[in-house]
């Protein structure tokens, strides 16, 4: 699977501006684009990404699978900003979730799984309604949508990126 360039500088961006509104500056984080889909995924195509990380040394990875490709050939940016602010709220779960990860019974390891997916996308509902309604878009993220009018699409020569904390981030406000 190859991304285009313009695909992942909008992740990228939108993964540092999602990084700012949880308030995990401290992260070092990194972007890995698989070229196949999650193996662990039992539909093949469902998992746009995922998120390891390490809560002591402060270092996140979030993993991009082709069925994100999609959603952004798609134009459905809501989705993919959805996604990447999932997968970076774990980081407020994964304390907890290591510390009883390996002591939850094998009969018990769904449930607790499932709680702590729930758990992670009710963290990222109370982040994302606090969010305006175009957040998720290339002009909020500060990157120059392309004059083709897809919302979705970035001219590779047009985009400006950050990679720290964003001068025009907008703050978390409440609706």
């Amino acid at each position: 699977m190859i991304y285009p360039e313009e695909f992942k500088a909008y992740v990228r961006e939108l993964a540092f501006k999602c990084r700012y509104v949880t308030n995990h500056d401290e992260y070092d984080l990194k972007i890995k684009w698989e070229p196949d889909n999650d193996p662990r995924d039992n539909s093949h195509s469902s998992t746009f990404a995922s998120i390891k990380a390490d809560s002591v040394y402060l270092w996140a990875t979030i993993s991009v699978y082709p069925a994100l490709l999609e959603k952004y050939e798609e134009g459905d940016l809501r989705g993919i900003g959805e996604s990447i602010l999932h997968e970076l709220c774990h980081l407020f779960i994964e304390p907890v979730d290591l510390l009883y990860r390996w002591d939850v019974s094998s009969s018990q390891r769904n449930y607790f799984n499932d709680t702590v997916e729930r758990q992670t996308e009710r963290i990222c509902k109370a982040i994302h309604m606090r969010l305006p309604d175009d957040w998720f878009t290339p002009k909020a993220l500060g990157l120059e949508s392309s004059a083709s009018g897809h919302p979705g699409t970035i001219e590779a020569s047009e985009i400006k990126t950050t990679s720290s904390a964003p001068e025009n981030a907008l703050a978390l406000q409440s609706r």
